[in-house]
């Protein structure tokens, strides 16, 4: 079964690339998207306590999340990507991650999550994140 989120993890070409990066990924975008995955974390797994929250968000952060009403018992990060314009001091990042709630059936879902920073006097702070649910499979039997 394909999931909705399946563009988000193509295929490999078996051909061979005829363009290979020449640089890393920057010092920054690499921080975003380890900050960014503990928000993540920090927010399915419904911790508003958790340092990485008071540390990393603005006052005025929001989170739009559809259909939050179970409690996420484990995360796996599948992908994250950062998109980072140092010069406007704007960045986003994208993760894409699988979430298992096994207290509902064993129902997992995959989870795009899209964080917005921006740097204000040297320093990131997230003020948005939006994501997108969808179900992806059962991790144990449904009708037994």
């Amino acid at each position: 079964m394909v999931s909705s989120l399946e563009i988000l993890r193509p295929t490999p070409s078996l051909r061979t690339p005829t363009h290979r990066p020449t640089h890393s990924p920057s010092k920054t975008a690499h921080d975003l998207e380890t900050r960014s995955i503990a928000i993540s974390r920090a927010l399915l797994l419904s911790d508003p306590t958790h340092p990485v929250l008071k540390t990393n968000l603005t006052p005025d952060f929001t989170s739009e999340e559809p259909n939050r009403s179970r409690t996420c018992v484990g995360i796996d990060v599948i992908t994250v990507s950062a998109n980072v314009d140092e010069e406007r001091g704007r960045a986003s990042v994208w993760v894409l991650f699988r979430e298992s709630d096994l207290t509902s059936g064993g129902l997992s879902g995959e989870n795009v999550s899209v964080l917005s920073w921006w740097r204000e006097r040297g320093v990131w702070r997230c003020w948005r994140q939006t994501a997108v649910r969808g179900v992806s499979g059962f991790t144990q039997g449904f009708l037994n």
